[in-house]
């Protein structure tokens, strides 16, 4: 339900923020980055607004951004540790009480905000945007974690591993370059290539010090691949059938003497997703949170006929998710790394060209969840990539 109540409200609010007239006419644009939700399942606990701005540019014919993103909200964070920061392995968790795997989780309120420049450095006639840009940009975040009093939570354990348990004041700066050739057609199929090379940089000195202590480097390369395969009548005003392959492959290092949590159980770059588990399907999220990930996902897309709206199109996805991760940071065991593979398929639906609802079949292939699941169910915003 919290999946269909966020979706609607992220439609309303997309139309409330990115009027189509003032995107096409204005430099400056406002947008909808995400929404979060979390009591009784649906009901919203925050979001974040995007803003850029286009309107000077340093070489003509290419694009110059000054950007911007601010949000907050009310979440609940999962991490699958011990307090003296050797990981829960499958084996330990079977061996848990309910009370104990409620123990691995905790609220968080969270305020994150990000500001910089973006450069254009080749240009793309169509779709009239940056072929290659360079990237700038600072990121601040809050966390603050709540202790619930009927409950023990290793994270408030005296003894937790990570300084950061309590919650963090965090400042980083993140560069690099993206290549996007990546066009879509009316018919909501892809084609192209989208390719990036980052680092982010959360030193100790760059005011991490009062609240956490955060002390890191994060290295990110990641690139995904589309190919349009068949559509059955291209010059259709409402898509009919139409196929389209894809493909996502990230490899994401951290170093630092203080990791924070949020980096360990995510993959970095612009846009950050949780990883490993999550990202490979069929496993627990942000779960095998080690400092070497290198996720692959490759997808089958077939988008069915339009409903009503061209921009209503449902569809059908068949997926090979493959991991690897080694290196658990604070981990006094050296537990060892490993892979993790799955497969399965799922449904989606295009609303109005904003965003994405799938549901997923998933099926463990190799490495397995932390409670054994064979066959786990998931719904999310969003496809994968």
């Amino acid at each position: 339900m919290k999946k269909f109540f966020s979706l609607f409200l992220l439609v309303v609010l997309a139309a409330v923020f990115l009027p189509a007239e003032e995107k096409a006419e204005s430099p400056l644009a406002i947008g909808l980055a995400g929404i979060r939700v979390y009591w009784f399942g649906f009901v919203p606990t925050g979001l974040d607004l995007s803003l850029s701005y286009s309107g000077v540019t340093f070489h003509e014919g290419l694009d110059t951004i000054f950007w911007g993103k601010f949000g907050g909200g009310y979440q609940e964070r999962t991490f699958f540790r011990n307090t003296d920061g050797s990981p829960v392995t499958p084996s330990v968790y079977q061996l848990l009480s309910d009370t104990e795997i409620e123990d691995l989780s905790y609220m968080q309120p969270n305020f994150q905000w990000e500001l910089g420049l973006i450069q254009g450095i080749l240009w793309n006639e169509d779709p009239d945007d940056n072929l290659v840009e360079a990237f700038l940009i600072y990121r601040g975040r809050y966390d603050y974690n709540i202790q619930d009093s009927e409950l023990t939570q290793i994270i408030f354990d005296p003894a937790f591993f990570s300084p950061d348990g309590p919650g963090l004041f965090g400042n980083s700066i993140l560069m690099g370059v993206s290549y996007d050739s990546i066009s879509r057609s009316d018919h909501d199929t892809r084609s192209g290539i989208y390719a990036e090379g980052s680092v982010e940089l959360g030193p100790s000195w760059f005011f991490n010090q009062p609240f956490g202590g955060t002390d890191y480097l994060q290295l990110n390369v990641q690139a995904k691949a589309f190919a349009r395969i068949y559509d059955i009548d291209p010059l259709s005003r409402n898509n009919k059938l139409s196929i389209y392959f894809g493909d996502f492959f990230s490899v994401d290092y951290s170093t630092g003497d203080n990791i924070p949590i949020y980096v360990m159980t995510s993959f970095g770059g612009r846009k950050r997703r949780w990883g490993l588990g999550g990202s490979v399907r069929g496993f627990e999220g942000k779960s095998r949170d080690a400092q070497l990930k290198v996720v692959n996902n490759l997808e089958l897309r077939i988008n069915g006929p339009a409903i009503v709206l061209p921009t209503l199109i449902p569809g059908f996805l068949a997926f090979f998710d493959t991991g690897y991760y080694d290196g658990y940071f604070g981990d006094p065991d050296n537990t060892i790394g490993g892979f993790l593979a799955s497969t399965g398929a799922g449904v989606f639906i295009n609303v109005l060209n904003f965003d994405y609802l799938a549901a997923y079949f998933t099926l463990p292939l190799y490495g397995e969840r932390l409670d054994r699941k064979r066959f786990p169910f998931s719904i999310d915003l969003g496809i994968h990539f």
